[in-house]
């Protein structure tokens, strides 16, 4: 008996999960490639605001490449990976300061608070009916009641048969009513 990938939800989830940690790991390899350069610019005497500069520009975009796809199913390991990277990056930038107090030094923010923006601006966007993904969120519910007691979320989460569809954009972004 054969068992195809529609037939086992199953394994269908599986072999996502598999995809997506194989995703992660390739980008964390090409960024750990490109790390080593900020060291060079480091021991070089390259000023801070310049490297902060380069690691926006080579690193974060590798990092942040089509977040609002990949974000919301994205594994808490892989969450913690991502953010490693931007610490170390920090922590050779900054070596005396905690994470916090260099995230404040070189203005940056947090990578999951940064994918969250991203992933809310996209949403913001998609909402206007002229966007070309605007056909995939949900009708917009109406409200036949006069009295409301509470402002109203306009739109309604769709029923999922599995948890993957619930991490994906338009689900949770719903979800967390961006």
């Amino acid at each position: 008996m054969e068992i195809t990938l529609t037939e086992s939800p199953h394994l269908s989830y599986l072999v996502y999960l598999l995809a997506q940690i194989y995703h992660g790991t390739i980008t964390l390899r090409k960024v750990a490639k490109q790390m080593y350069c900020i060291n060079y610019l480091f021991r070089a005497g390259v000023p801070t605001s310049d490297i902060v500069c380069v690691y926006t520009s080579i690193i974060r975009s590798v990092l942040e490449y089509a977040c609002t796809v990949w974000h919301p199913g994205l594994t808490k390991k892989l969450s913690k990976d991502i953010e490693c990277v931007q610490k170390h990056c920090l922590k050779l930038l900054f070596p005396a300061l905690s994470y916090t107090e260099s995230l404040c030094k070189s203005e940056l923010e947090r990578s999951d608070n940064r994918r969250d923006m991203i992933t809310l601006s996209l949403f913001r966007q998609t909402e206007d009916p002229k966007h070309h993904l605007h056909y995939l969120l949900p009708p917009v519910k109406v409200s036949h009641s006069q009295m409301v007691l509470q402002p109203t979320y306009p739109y309604q989460i769709p029923l999922a048969q599995t948890s993957r569809y619930g991490r994906d954009f338009v689900p949770y972004c719903i979800a967390n009513k961006f």
